[in-house]
């Protein structure tokens, strides 16, 4: 089920029915859901981040300079792009009620 297909309105919450409170629980498990899986993907980009400074630092051969480099940009980039997506969805939980 698509998080963001179920529209509720949190400004009537003291007015909602059973299943709008049922539609809205399910919608603050799915935004959780997907919180924990980029937390997930975030440590392993932080890992690979660190594995590719560890890299750059005991470089011996400097024909492999723009390799490290390249691989040190790649995983900067996508440790961005998660945090990207993470911060708005953190935003939507909270606005939902939920916590972390």
């Amino acid at each position: 089920m698509d998080a963001h297909a179920i529209p509720i309105n949190l400004a009537e919450q003291g007015t909602l029915t059973r299943q709008q409170k049922r539609l809205q629980k399910i919608r603050l498990a799915s935004l959780r859901t997907e919180y924990l899986t980029l937390m997930g993907e975030l440590t392993k980009a932080e890992q690979d981040l660190s594995v590719a400074l560890n890299n750059f630092e005991y470089l011996s051969d400097f024909n492999s300079v723009d390799v490290c480099i390249y691989q040190l940009k790649s995983a900067q980039s996508q440790y961005d792009n998660i945090l990207c997506r993470l911060k708005p969805l953190r935003r939507q939980i909270t606005e939902e009620g939920g916590s972390i």
